[in-house]
């Protein structure tokens, strides 16, 4: 009788422990889940960022510009230009004076007669623009010594200035009408100056540094009377602008 009643009690003791195996698994579960629960509150995960786009070379055009040559990045203001002043040009709107530049100068020495009356040599021919002496009257001759004046030749032409030495902005200013083809021998007095305008239409500045009249410059007497009141000699300085 022993032996038919241990099977059913043998089944029942392991449905018993199969039982608790699973209620034992169940809490291990639970447990597990609780802490990753914890962990997951008490450390978050955060998203790994987006990586950035990438950036792609841009390559700028400009019209008109030359792909052979690297266009230039240099972003400082553009030295300013630079400009010259010419007589031709109009004054500064501002009303600044152009700036003088010389053109040409020299000192010459006319002459209508030697000291003992003899007017076979004569040196009475100058260009200006040039500075070169002429033997006689040509289409560019702008000085001609007369026998009483200092004249002009092929529209060259004098003007006094009465407010300071002459100057490109000073003689530039002096009305037309103020312009002689003729320096009077009352008007060249050692030091005197004039303004100046060429064949060519420069400006330029005349001095007179000596004038030797021929009753006083010549040696003989009789000729010295004979030529009372005229030039024998003179000698001038002169500056051209462009």
């Amino acid at each position: 009788m022993s032996d038919s009643r241990e099977p059913p009690q043998s089944g029942r003791f392991r449905q018993h422990l199969g039982r608790g195996e699973w209620a034992g698994i169940g809490a291990v579960v639970g447990l597990f889940s609780a802490l990753v629960a914890l962990i997951a509150w008490l450390f978050p995960v955060k998203p790994d960022p987006a990586p950035p786009p990438s950036l792609q070379p841009t390559t700028a055009t400009t019209v008109g510009s030359n792909p052979s040559f690297p266009q230039s990045t240099d972003t400082s203001p553009p030295a300013p230009s630079v400009i010259s002043s010419s007589d031709n040009a109009p004054a500064d709107p501002s009303g600044a004076p152009r700036r003088e530049v010389t053109h040409s100068s020299g000192s010459p020495r006319l002459q209508n007669m030697d000291e003992h009356g003899n007017n076979f040599i004569k040196h009475n021919y100058w260009e200006m623009d040039e500075n070169q002496l002429h033997y006689d009257l040509k289409d560019d001759t702008d000085l001609v010594l007369t026998a009483n004046s200092l004249g002009g030749a092929n529209g060259a032409t004098f003007a006094s200035l009465t407010n300071g030495p002459p100057s490109l902005h000073g003689c530039t200013q002096i009305p037309e009408a103020a312009w002689s083809s003729l320096v009077a021998t009352s008007q060249m007095k050692p030091e005197s100056s004039f303004c100046a305008r060429t064949s060519e239409g420069r400006y330029g500045k005349l001095v007179v540094s000596k004038i030797s009249m021929c009753e006083k410059y010549l040696t003989s007497e009789r000729e010295r009377e004979r030529f009372t009141g005229e030039i024998c000699v003179l000698e001038v300085s002169f500056l051209i602008w462009e």
